[in-house]
C-alpha cells in the first residue's frame, strides 16, 4: 500500500476535471478513488474489481459501474472486465513525473513495477505512452492480440480442403456413416490381420478408413497424436490417445510451492504465474524466502481473525508479493473485545486508576 498519492489542484481546472465533473458525482468519486485507492500503484495500472470500488467508496454496485463507465468515456481511464484491471492514463505522469533523466532512480522503480504487473490488455499501450518519459527498454505484449486476416489459400490447399469435404462421408466395414465435422481428416489404417473368415481389405488393394470415436468433452482436443501415427505408418486403434502435458506448463520450485500452498484462498482470480513472477522478483532483490513465508502465515492468521478469509477482500498473491512488500507488514491481530470502529452509541469506561504520586 502506498503511503501517499499526489493530486494537483489543477485537476479541478483542467480539461480532464471538467469532463469528469460534467459526467456526474459518481464519476468524480470513482476518478478520485482510482488515484488514491489503497490497491493502486504509481503507474496507475493495477487490479481493481468493481466490488472494491463500491465497497470502499460507499456507492452501490450500479453507481460504481456507472461512474467507472463514465470515467472511461471521458478518456480518464480504461478498464478490462475480463482481467479486472484499470489503467488511469496519466496517473504515472502525475505520481512519478515526466521526461526523467536516464539515471534517475525513479526510472528503475518504474521498470521494476512494470515488469511485475499482471498480464492485461494495457501493457503495450502503457509502454508506448511512457517509453520516452521513463526510458523503458522492454516492451511487454498485451495478453489479447488482434489476429491478422488469414492469407488466401493456394490452389493446392484449396484442393485439399475440397477433398476433405468429400471425405466427410466414409465407408467403414461396408456401412456408410457421417464423420464428425470437428475431425479434419480420417487416418488411414495400415494392413492388420483380421479375424478368421474375414477377407482383409488390403487384399483388394484398398485402404480402410475408420472414424475416430470422439467423446463430447474431447471434441476440441488437438488431433496431432493420430496424425503423427498416420504419417509414420503405425497402426492406430479406434480410441483416442490421452493428450500429453501442455507445452506451456511451468515447473515451479518447491520453495514457491510451499508458499503457494499456505497462501490464503480468495474468492476470485488469483493467477499463480503472476504470483510466481512477483515472488521471484523479490528474491532477486535479496528477500529471503523464509521472510515471505512468515508474512504469508501472519496474513493468514489476520484474515481468520477478521473473518475475511476466503472472500474477495483477500489480496491477490501477485499484489502481496509485489514491490510494496505487503508480506513485511506486521498484520497484527485485533485485540479481543476491542471496538474496531468508533460507534456514536458506545460509552467508554472511565479510568479508575489513580496516577502515582497523586495526593488528594
Amino acid at each position: 500500500m502506498r503511503n501517499y498519492a499526489t493530486i494537483s489542484p489543477q485537476f479541478w481546472l483542467g480539461d480532464t476535471g471538467r469532463k469528469l465533473r460534467k459526467s456526474g458525482p459518481e464519476c468524480m468519486v470513482v476518478a478520485l478513488y482510482m488515484m488514491t485507492s489503497p490497491h493502486s500503484n504509481m503507474l496507475g495500472l493495477y487490479y481493481l474489481p468493481v466490488l472494491y470500488i463500491a465497497h470502499e467508496t460507499g456507492l452501490d454496485p450500479e453507481g460504481a459501474s456507472k461512474g467507472l463507465q463514465m470515467a472511461c468515456e471521458a478518456g480518464f481511464c480504461s478498464y478490462d472486465h475480463d482481467s479486472e484491471v484499470v489503467w488511469v492514463h496519466e496517473m504515472a505522469a502525475w505520481q512519478v513525473g515526466e521526461a526523467l533523466k536516464p539515471g534517475d532512480n525513479r526510472c528503475a522503480g518504474v521498470r521494476n513495477e512494470y515488469s511485475a504487473l499482471l498480464e492485461n490488455p494495457f501493457l503495450s499501450s502503457f509502454y508506448d505512452r511512457y517509453k520516452d518519459d521513463f526510458h523503458l527498454d522492454v516492451r511487454r505484449e498485451s495478453c489479447r492480440k488482434i489476429e491478422a486476416p488469414s492469407e488466401p489459400l493456394s490452389s493446392q490447399e484449396q484442393e485439399q480442403e475440397q477433398e476433405q469435404e468429400r471425405d466427410k462421408t466414409l465407408l467403414v466395414h461396408g456401412e456408410k456413416i457421417a464423420t464428425d465435422p470437428l475431425v479434419d481428416s480420417c487416418p488411414v489404417l495400415t494392413e492388420r490381420p483380421g479375424p478368421a473368415g474375414m477377407t482383409p481389405e488390403a487384399d483388394s488393394g484398398r485402404c480402410v478408413q475408420q472414424v475416430l470415436h470422439v467423446e463430447p468433452e474431447q471434441q476440441h482436443q488437438p488431433q496431432q497424436p493420430e496424425a503423427d501415427s498416420a504419417m509414420s505408418g503405425k497402426p492406430i486403434g479406434l480410441t483416442r490417445a490421452m493428450p500429453g502435458p501442455s507445452a506451456g506448463r511451468v515447473d515451479y520450485p518447491d520453495v514457491f510451492e510451499r508458499v503457494w500452498r499456505e497462501y490464503p484462498h480468495r474468492a476470485g482470480s488469483n493467477p499463480k504465474k503472476s504470483a510466481f513472477n512477483a515472488w521471484r522478483a523479490r528474491l532477486r532483490e535479496g528477500v529471503s524466502p523464509d521472510v515471505v513465508l512468515d508474512g504469508v502465515r501472519r496474513y493468514a492468521r489476520y484474515l481468520e481473525a477478521t473473518g475475511k478469509a476466503g472472500t474477495e477482500f483477500v489480496q491477490q498473491a501477485s499484489t502481496f508479493f509485489g514491490p510494496n512488500r505487503n508480506f513485511e507488514n506486521p498484520w497484527s491481530l485485533p485485540k479481543a473485545g476491542a471496538v474496531s470502529l468508533r460507534c456514536v452509541n458506545h460509552i467508554s469506561e472511565p479510568d479508575t486508576e489513580i496516577p502515582p504520586g497523586f495526593r488528594g
